[in-house]
């Protein structure tokens, strides 16, 4: 889910064009600066300059195009530098003319040998991304540069995203912006880039520049969305006084246009949808029951992917069986309107990847759908069939997103009223995986006999829901073998049911597994005594160990809770020497609230070992002040996977 259609508008300037100040950019346009010596590699590597340009102009007949300069010359200091940066990719998707691509590499003695220009060849759709020029610099040596630019004149944007940071330190970050001063862009940093400093350029320009002498390399972390904590910045073009003196590329703006590509249907459209609506036979009573019902046949029988063609009106939708994204949000409103379903349409981006900043009024951040039913207060995934309603994705959890609907009855105002609100977090109960196991160990083999019900809700049960039905047998013993492994290929499933286990269960019913098998090698002899490695039988859990300093914050992504109860018969030749090891409660506040928790509490009754434990995380995200305590109890469910019973010999 990743684009919002949206009609892009180019806007025909009523005056002279310009001319482009950085269309012959080369080496020495503007010199590096900073200190690059004193940064230190990263795997051999270090960015000594980089260079972004972004020119706005009017071509000859009075239309926006843009200059792109991209400049980057990065210090190699070991063969394996050389390897990961001496194959250069330009992408020219939406290039008008390539003006120039240079490349050499500078030698630690200071010779400098150029790229030939017939070593630039095309790769056409490369993994999908679109086409690219790409070349491959020969030659280069260890302690040298690669360096290269291209100039490129593309078509316009109005509004985009760029990330200035990766996992290689940086010197002479410069990114500039030059346009024409009857426009005003906003332009927003995050994550640590300075802010744009304006300014007034030459022939009527302004310009935009932000510049920092470094920018520390940023590894990926556990429990951390990387993407979106690097830094970047957000620009959009806000007013465009050429033509108007009103605001452009605004919510208000992204409203009128979602209003006439979503909310507006051809006589033909409404008749195929009412015809499909009297098929359906929709429930009556609540209209949470009309809602479900149209979803399922929707996500049953469509085939919902942005390879699919995303410009069929309903009609052949309906009869074709499949669209793109922005189809499936039209098929449901049209659905819900005819069907007489009140609904929001909401709005957002993802939490993962570009948070949505209700500060920053643009189209940015307006790239997921969800709807919200009002009636039910649920949300609605429309292009995914994992989700039903009452689940949304974790990564949308507690964003900010933009809800409108239609304003009623002025149909002629043609838009959508709208309000920024906080999409909501679920609690950790609503996604649970529960186990109750009953243990014994068969004398003759050494092995443990468990017999487990298993309890999935929420977006845990959900993520089997939506597929398992579609699955071989082969496939599924295979998922059946990773999810109830007790922490090491030795475990034989001797039978297994399931329920609720289709689509239609979804956020209805939780998934339940009923599993009789045999674990090996958990049960070892020391003299007469037996050791068992009951940690184990609660499967592999996750650990976090970290050898360097932390430097993300912690997102968790979906509050969850897990519940385990475990009923082990004692042998009745044997006690316990070490009951003791298995008492855990680690945990941390948060808010001045218990908000994370690993228990573990274990008590004899007759002779049979009884374990409960509880763990549960109540938020989606905590400062980077509380890693320690996060990390604390994410590893005690690890240390409790270590655990091993001493069963000592009467």
């Amino acid at each position: 889910m990743k684009k919002l259609i949206l009609p892009v508008f180019v806007f025909l300037v009523m005056t002279a064009s310009a001319q482009s100040s950085f269309d012959h950019y080369t080496w020495d346009s503007r010199p590096a600066t900073g200190n690059p010596d004193t940064v230190k590699s990263k795997d051999g590597a270090v960015i000594m300059l980089e260079r972004q340009i972004t020119e706005i102009f009017s071509n000859a007949e009075g239309y926006f195009e843009e200059i792109n300069v991209f400049h980057k010359k990065i210090k190699t200091e070991t063969t394996q530098a050389i390897d990961d940066y001496n194959k250069i990719y330009i992408p020219v998707d939406n290039v008008l003319e390539i003006l120039a691509i240079k490349a050499r590499f500078i030698s630690p003695a200071g010779k400098v040998t150029e790229l030939p220009q017939e070593s630039i060849r095309l790769v056409e759709n490369l993994e999908n991304k679109g086409d690219f020029k790409a070349f491959a610099i020969e030659g280069a040596e260890a302690g040298g540069a690669v360096e290269y630019y291209y100039v490129l004149r593309k078509k316009f944007r109005a509004y985009g995203t760029e990330y200035v940071q990766e996992d290689v330190p940086k010197s002479g970050v410069e990114v500039i912006f030059s346009y024409p001063s009857k426009l005003e862009y906003l332009m927003k940093s995050y994550n640590g880039f300075p802010s744009f400093v304006f300014s007034e350029g030459e022939n009527e320009t302004t310009l935009a520049r932000a510049e920092i002498p470094y920018i520390p390399g940023l590894e990926k972390e556990a429990y951390s969305y990387y993407k979106a904590r690097l830094m970047r910045f957000e620009y959009v073009m806000a007013y465009n006084r050429f033509n108007t003196s009103l605001r452009v590329y605004s919510w208000a703006k992204a409203c009128r246009n979602m209003y006439s590509s979503t909310f507006e249907f051809s006589k033909k459209e409404l008749s195929a949808i009412r015809k499909q609506l009297k098929a359906m036979n929709l429930p009556a009573g609540p209209e949470e029951a009309r809602v479900r019902a149209i979803e399922h046949w929707v996500k049953g029988e469509m085939n919902i992917s942005e390879d699919n063609p995303g410009d069929l009106p309903l009609d052949m939708v309906l009869k074709l069986k499949h669209t793109d994204k922005h189809g499936a949000v039209r098929l449901f409103n049209a659905l819900f309107r005819e069907g007489g379903i009140t609904f929001e349409l909401v709005i957002g981006s993802d939490n993962e990847v570009q948070p949505f900043d209700p500060e920053f009024n643009s189209f940015n951040f307006l790239k997921n759908y969800l709807l919200y039913i009002p009636s039910a207060g649920k949300y609605l995934v429309p292009d995914d069939a994992t989700y039903r309603l009452g689940l949304i994705p974790e990564s949308f959890q507690g964003s900010y997103a933009l809800f409108a609907w239609p304003v009623e009855p002025a149909h002629d105002l043609r838009t959508l009223a709208y309000e920024i609100r906080r999409l909501p977090v679920n609690r950790p109960s609503d996604h649970a995986d529960s186990l109750v196991q009953d243990i014994r160990l068969d004398d003759a083999t050494r092995q443990l006999k468990v017999t487990t019900r298993r309890v999935f809700t929420g977006i845990i049960a959900a993520n089997y829901q939506a597929f398992w039905h579609l699955l071989d047998n082969d496939r599924k013993k295979e998922i059946l073998s990773s999810v109830f492994n007790m922490g090491r290929e030795n475990t034989t499933i001797e039978s297994f049911e399931l329920q609720h286990a289709t689509p239609d269960h979804i956020a209805l019913d939780p998934m339940v597994w009923h599993v009789t098998m045999t674990a090996k090698n958990l049960v070892e002899s020391a003299g007469n005594d037996l050791l068992v490695k009951i940690g184990e039988t609660i499967g592999a859990q996750s650990e976090l160990y970290q050898e360097g300093t932390r430097k993300l914050p912690v997102d968790v992504g979906l509050p969850r809770s897990y519940y385990r109860t475990i009923r082990f018969e004692i042998p009745a030749a044997y006690r316990i020497a070490n009951l003791d090891d298995l008492q855990m409660d680690v945990r941390m506040n948060y808010k001045d609230e218990l908000s994370c928790v690993f228990r573990s509490k274990a008590v004899m009754s007759g002779n049979t070992l009884l374990i409960s434990i509880e763990e549960y995380y109540t938020e989606i995200f905590y400062p980077l002040e509380k890693y320690e305590a996060f990390r604390n109890v994410i590893n005690a469910a690890a240390d409790f996977n270590k655990k091993t019973l001493i069963l000592k010999k009467l």
